[in-house]
């Protein structure tokens, strides 16, 4: 009797052996041990971060844990399905420096700061650096997010005192020109400092709400190689220049390299713009000595015949000199405010293969030949290839058609 109970005590206990066995491959749920909490810490709040910039919502509930509570620094608050339903947008994001995390059984502490551009219920956010504090419980073999704060901008918002005021400054005066570029108002309404106002060389200001409204179009740009900046406490003043192919309210602007001065003030955790200053091409205007006249006249008459095929009359208007003048083959003459105003369609040109030019000063004459398909207030002008005379002047920066006159055709 004893031999029997013996076998079954000993049968029991290959069956647990054998159940202990097999359940080795479901996961374990012993925490695991950490060898560096901060480093631990700071990739928890990466991964959560992260996950909200590529918006994928498949990870962030498997992230967030059932327990989920997040209290914001304006008054809003949520739970994991309230947040799943309006999680933050993330643009991009830049972690603090300074990150401390602390860990006790299963429950991790994470005190970290966080630079972000993002929406929250639809408003933007101030971007700079704010304290947040996330804490994470382990379970089912990975950490999950319980809970996370954010808090305000630190109310003193002392301004940084800069090592490099001069690579500040460039940068600052890069990202203003970049988001003009880009149309992003909502980029240009944050940057802005509630008092903006600009002065322009022609004359005109705006202020903030203003300038937020007026149109600028610019095609390209290139920052001008010396910068000067200076801080004073909570501002940064900064002499910079810069060569733009830009329109403001329809009208040109000269693309040549000109001055700019730009202040700064140190608002809410970030430089944002307060005055700026836009000045004229300095006044030397030094004509260029041209290494090869052919090549910049023929470059001059394409030009000239593409803006009248895209029809630009802002373009036109700034290429043709103050005092043009043009005479044609027929008889009529035209000056500037004149051709500015003629409906002239061309379809199709071809210049001729010769062409000659000379310059003497600040002059450039080209004598070419060319070829058009187009009508002139309605009127269709010969299909032929006859000769042209233009005078260049260089004005401002940049040579301006002065004078042109059309031909015949060569009698044969």
């Amino acid at each position: 009797m004893r031999r029997v109970r013996l076998v079954g005590a000993l049968a029991a206990l290959v069956c647990a052996v054998t159940l202990s066995g097999c359940s080795s491959d479901e996961p374990s749920d012993a925490v695991p041990v950490v060898a560096d909490v901060n480093a631990t810490g700071r990739e928890l709040v990466t991964k959560f971060v992260t996950i909200l910039q590529a918006g994928d919502m498949v990870a962030l509930n498997g992230f967030l844990d059932d327990s989920f509570q997040i209290q914001r620094a304006d008054g809003s608050a949520a739970d994991k399905s309230q947040y799943l339903e309006n999680p933050s947008k993330v643009k991009s994001f830049v972690l603090g420096k300074e990150l401390t995390a602390s860990m006790n059984g299963e429950v991790l502490i994470v005190r970290w700061s966080l630079v972000v551009n993002e929406t929250i219920n639809g408003k933007e956010i101030a971007k700079g650096e704010a304290p947040r504090l996330s804490s994470f419980l382990w379970h089912d073999g990975s950490w999950h997010l319980a809970s996370h704060a954010n808090f305000a901008l630190p109310a003193t918002d002392e301004p940084p005192v800069l090592a490099d005021a001069d690579a500040v400054g460039r940068e600052l005066a890069r990202q203003f020109i970049t988001i003009l570029k880009n149309k992003d108002t909502v980029a240009l309404g944050d940057f802005l400092a509630g008092a903006f106002q600009i002065q322009r060389a022609d004359g005109t200001g705006a202020n903030r709400l203003e300038y937020l409204d007026a149109d600028i179009n610019i095609s390209s740009f290139e920052l001008g190689p010396d910068v000067t900046a200076i801080q004073e406490t909570n501002t940064l003043t900064v002499r910079w220049s810069l060569q733009i192919d830009e329109t403001v309210n329809g009208q040109v602007t000269g693309k040549n390299l000109a001055p700019r001065l730009s202040t700064f003030i140190w608002e809410n955790g970030a430089w944002r713009l307060l005055s700026h200053a836009n000045f004229n091409v300095l006044a030397t205007d030094t004509v260029p000595v041209l290494a090869d006249p052919n090549t910049t006249g023929r470059e001059l008459v394409l030009r000239f015949a593409e803006i009248l095929q895209s029809k630009d009359r802002v373009a036109l208007a700034a290429f043709l000199a103050g005092a043009f003048q043009m005479q044609r083959s027929n008889g009529t003459s035209t000056d500037r405010e004149e051709y500015l105003a003629l409906d002239v369609n061309l379809t199709n040109f071809a210049l001729g293969e010769e062409l000659e030019a000379f310059q003497e000063l600040n002059a450039l004459t080209v004598r070419w030949s060319v070829k058009v398909v187009q009508t002139v207030d309605g009127k269709p002008v010969s299909e032929v290839f006859a000769p042209r005379l233009s005078t260049f002047i260089w004005e401002k920066g940049a040579w301006r058609l002065l004078s042109h006159a059309n031909f015949n055709p060569p009698v044969a």
